[in-house]
């Protein structure tokens, strides 16, 4: 499960603001570059939107790259080290893909392969971990707002699918189905998606499957929390679809959640006077010794923010600042997010 899924704590939107065009002569200028990235985050949105169903049963990986690369509008490129001996066995055995994003899809394609992927140059780039380009700091810190700008825009419907499936009550007949089989129809019935998040969580071929017969409905995230519990999973929420993780996984992530730790125990003294928000982000950081990062837009702000505090958790701290900016407040990874709302 990936670190971003788990430490969703806050997100709080405000609307109506105004915006500047960029920075006047003589303004700081922002400490990362957006233009030089916007490529990135572009081809990331594209990946994540597009949505696979296929099941390949011994199909050739160029073939299904280029099948991912028509849906998504990408352009793909595989190492050509690849192909030189030791070459890589290219056969995927088995991928059962099912209303998955495009992203994913070649996680869990190239995974099973010891591949992996990077953006590189505008392609999709295709190789084995160590021959991938590392990522440098400015392209760290875009896709860390492009994370953070992604769960804002999901917030509002995971909201909505949690409130749907903790309602919903589902019909129960199952004669030894494969648990992957079960929570395929859980997701028929609740129109919520609910996968494993990596393949080998499934249990294997062969395993004894579920038996529950005569019942009456039962609500879905019962049953769903007493199977998956049965196999040592649980779990958690990636936008608005649900993620089978082991156990210990998911209940990490329901404490952080629950509980908003960090947010709760850091106390924090501020004053802040009629201060931009790019000159806030260092006196925040400062303050509540956090590291904190503002999108393109509302780097640009010409707005002026005041905010006085004494000995306040950073949770207030930050709702005060979201009602003062009017802008979007997120603390996801370790690191508070200043975004523009989305419209």
């Amino acid at each position: 499960m990936r670190h971003s899924s788990l430490c969703l704590l806050l997100a709080i939107a405000v609307l109506g603001c105004k915006w500047t065009t960029g920075p006047k002569d003589g303004e700081e200028l922002p400490p990362y570059p957006w233009a030089t990235q916007a490529w990135r985050a572009s081809i990331r949105a594209r990946l994540h939107e597009t949505r696979i169903t296929q099941n390949h049963e011994g199909v050739p990986l160029e073939r299904i790259l280029e099948d991912i690369a028509i849906r998504a509008r990408v352009n793909v490129r595989t190492d050509p080290e690849l192909f030189v001996e030791p070459k890589v066995d290219v056969q995927v055995v088995r991928a059962k893909l099912r209303d998955c994003p495009a992203d994913e899809a070649l996680d869990a394609v190239l995974q099973p392969l010891g591949l992996a992927w990077a953006l590189r140059d505008e392609f999709v780039y295709v190789a084995r971990p160590d021959r991938l380009p590392p990522s440098t700091e400015n392209d760290d810190v875009a896709e860390r707002i492009l994370r953070a700008k992604e769960a804002c825009s999901t917030h509002s419907r995971r909201q909505a699918a949690e409130a749907h499936l903790d309602k919903l009550a589902v019909k129960v007949d199952y004669d030894n189905m494969p648990l992957a089989s079960v929570l395929e129809d859980l997701s028929d019935q609740g129109k919520v998606p609910i996968r494993f998040d990596r393949p080998e969580l499934a249990p294997p071929k062969g395993s004894p499957g579920v038996t529950m017969k005569g019942l009456s409905e039962v609500r879905a995230v019962s049953l769903l929390s007493l199977l998956l519990s049965e196999h040592g999973l649980g779990y958690t929420w990636r936008g608005a679809e649900v993620r089978v993780v082991p156990r210990a996984e998911a209940e990490l992530a329901a404490k952080l959640e629950a509980n908003d730790q960090l947010l709760r125990a850091k106390h924090v003294t501020a004053s802040f006077e009629r201060v931009p928000l790019r000159e806030l982000r260092k006196l925040l950081e400062q303050a509540a010794s956090v590291p904190v990062l503002l999108d393109e837009a509302t780097w640009n702000r010409s707005d002026l923010v005041t905010v006085k505090v004494t000995d306040v958790e950073l949770r207030e701290l930050l709702r005060r600042i979201t009602d003062e900016a009017k802008c979007v407040t997120l603390l996801m990874d370790g690191v508070i997010f200043f975004l523009a709302p989305s419209e």
